[in-house]
């Protein structure tokens, strides 16, 4: 990948960014990490075959780099007798084995690793085992505020990729009876607390509890998504099947019902008609206020925002759709 510094980051903080410990294309084709088999195999595979073309500025990765640093040092406080932390874990997709590494190890050395056969492969932040029957996993989220206060709940991704993990771990013989998702709000403002406290959360951390899956619905949803993976490995760029809606972070039109003096919408809605009559309904309810109704337009966010195959011309979604 080409790195550029547009905006003139002094050298060393421009070097420490830019560096990355996970090399895309010297990585095992076979192994397949929790986060790349969630996502998208079209940007999987365009990003393999034009790595050397995509082209990043490196002020992009600044909060992947704060993310790092938290992980690291949570890592180096949460520790216990009966913790594991940090834990690299592979799992056979052939025979469902899981496998663990220490401290230093290569997976390409290991006995049981083979070309032939794919892996999956994860390391989850935090788990503790309560009692012989209870156990809990944590994951660590360096985030936006405003994922908080706009989705009002965990996103679909993070759900997903901690129950992969409490597979995982059940597979290891633990057992996983909760899961959180920490969040580490970094935008956190003590004034818009203070100025909406029943609309912003209290503190800069927000924890959501995950709903767990059984097992069985874990493994149907992995072998689903590995076959997808696999599939378009030998397609060409434009062969490959576009990201689903919500791998694109895709939204649908909707009309804000606004209020002069006012900066954010009343209310938001799905339809234009039901936007109309509530507007009419305010109207005769406060005649002394105006109303007006404002459409925001639906997209695609992470096509738009994230996607470096997109942005660098490798995506014909990308180039149709979006640019």
């Amino acid at each position: 990948m080409k790195i550029t510094n547009k905006h003139g980051i002094p050298d060393g903080l421009a070097k420490a960014l830019a560096g990355d410990d996970y090399d895309l294309l010297n990585a095992p084709k076979n192994i397949l990490s929790v986060t790349t088999m969630i996502g998208s195999p079209k940007v999987r595979q365009l990003e393999r075959r034009h790595w050397d073309e995509i082209e990043a500025d490196v002020s992009e990765a600044v909060f992947r780099v704060m993310g790092q640093a938290t992980h690291e040092r949570i890592g180096r406080y949460d520790t216990g007798a009966n913790k594991l932390t940090e834990e690299r874990w592979y799992i056979n997709l052939e025979t469902l084995d899981v496998y663990t590494l220490g401290a230093g190890e290569k997976v390409t050395k290991q006995p049981w690793y083979n070309t032939e056969t794919y892996f999956l492969s994860g390391r989850f932040d935090s788990y503790e085992q309560i009692s012989e029957t209870e156990g809990v996993i944590d994951d660590y989220k360096v985030t936006s505020v405003w994922g908080v206060i706009i989705d009002g709940a965990p996103k679909p991704d993070h759900v997903t990729q901690l129950n992969v993990y409490a597979y995982a771990i059940r597979k290891m013989g633990f057992p996983v009876t909760k899961a959180r998702s920490i969040l580490l709000l970094r935008d956190w403002s003590a004034s818009a607390q203070m100025k909406s406290p029943g609309n912003y959360p209290e503190i800069p951390v927000h924890i959501w509890n995950i709903d767990l899956s059984e097992s069985s619905n874990i493994e149907n949803y992995i072998r689903k998504q590995v076959r997808r993976h696999i599939s378009a490995e030998d397609l060409a760029d434009n062969e490959i099947p576009e990201c689903t809606p919500m791998e694109r972070w895709a939204t649908n039109d909707r009309w804000a019902l606004m209020k002069d003096g006012r900066k954010s919408a009343v209310k938001l809605f799905d339809d234009e008609d039901q936007a109309l009559t509530a507007k009419l309904k305010e109207e005769k309810a406060s005649p002394k206020n105006s109303y007006y109704i404002e459409k925001r337009e639906g997209g695609n966010v992470k096509c738009e925002r994230y996607c470096n195959v997109g942005r660098c011309g490798f995506c014909n979604f990308y180039n149709e759709n979006v640019k």
